[in-house]
């Protein structure tokens, strides 16, 4: 929602490694992303508040956290110059990276976890499409594949969440769990796009932008103090670290496979879930998880076959 990866490459005067080095460390950035935010659906579960509200908080804190660590370490014409640096790529990733926040959290405010998980899980297809659309970059027969596996295991691990889909009372959460999906797809082929942006200034602007958002439709003032504590740590930690590590990654890993390991957001989250509110995730979650797993794996796979 700052971490160790900007000394490692993150600034634009560092250009990405190459080679099998370059996508080691990618699927790496990946996958620390992945653990950083797992426990998201269960902080949105614990402020228990509106959407808007719990967007203007959590946006409000990774705003002042990126400043503050812009400004700590390149001082004030430091941050300027790294925010005139971003394009039109930048904007629209930093931009898209907000709303994808803001359908996930409407969408485990409205859906059930069934119905957020399995249509959440279309974000690779969405990287797939945007890559092919503003990347030019064709998919092998074996990613397209990972890639479909491991929407199905996203699949199987909401098991149900199609059927509750179609039901009256869930089908705001429903088009907002796609939104969040095809949004983080668009947001990462656009980071991918936007070479020599600075990515803290990236999330910082889709931050300003969430933040206007929930101040001015939401009621964040409205929330008690162990409601918004929740909003404040993820948005202020979790999420500039994460964000950080998806831009590193996508600078390095075909924004399709990105998403992919994504898709461990969802059984990850489910045992945080089951660990501290007691809601014990089913088979469904844990075998979802493992083909998830074994689809990452099968990406992989046909690297080692090209190198």
């Amino acid at each position: 929602m700052a971490r160790s990866g900007e000394r490692r490459g993150l600034t634009p005067s560092a250009p990405p490694a190459s080679g099998a080095s370059s996508r080691r460390e990618g699927l790496l950035a990946a996958f620390a992303g992945v653990l950083l935010v797992s426990p998201d659906a269960l902080f949105v579960r614990l402020a228990e508040a509106p959407a808007l509200s719990v967007t203007a908080w959590r946006t409000g804190a990774g705003l002042t956290a990126i400043l503050l660590w812009m400004l700590a370490r390149h001082g004030l014409q430091g941050t300027l110059a790294r925010f005139r640096g971003l394009n039109l790529w930048a904007l629209a990733g930093g931009a898209c990276g907000a709303a994808s926040g803001l359908s996930f959290i409407a969408g485990a405010n409205w859906a059930t976890a069934g119905t957020l998980l399995a249509l959440l899980s279309t974000s690779p297809l969405w990287a797939a499409f945007a890559s092919r659309l503003l990347l030019g970059e064709a998919l092998s027969r074996r990613k397209l594949s990972a890639i479909l596996l491991g929407v199905a295991g996203a699949m199987v691990a909401g098991i149900g969440g199609v059927h509750e889909a179609l039901r009256p009372s869930e089908a705001w959460g429903a088009l907002a769990a796609l939104a969040a999906g095809a949004f983080f797809g668009v947001s990462v082929t656009c980071m991918r796009r936007a070479e020599g942006a600075h990515p803290l200034a990236m999330m910082a602007t889709g931050s300003l932008i969430g933040f206007c958002a929930g101040m001015i439709l939401g009621a964040p003032g409205e929330m008690a103090a162990d409601q918004w504590i929740w909003p404040v740590l993820f948005g202020g930690i979790l999420a500039p670290s994460t964000f950080a590590c998806v831009a590193f990654s996508a600078r390095r890993v075909p924004s399709a496979e990105t998403s992919l390991i994504f898709l461990l957001e969802a059984p990850l989250g489910a045992l945080l879930v089951w660990a501290v509110l007691n809601e014990r995730p089913g088979w469904a979650a844990v075998l979802g998880g493992a083909v998830i797993l074994g689809a990452a794996v099968w990406s992989g796979l046909d690297r080692g076959r090209e190198a």
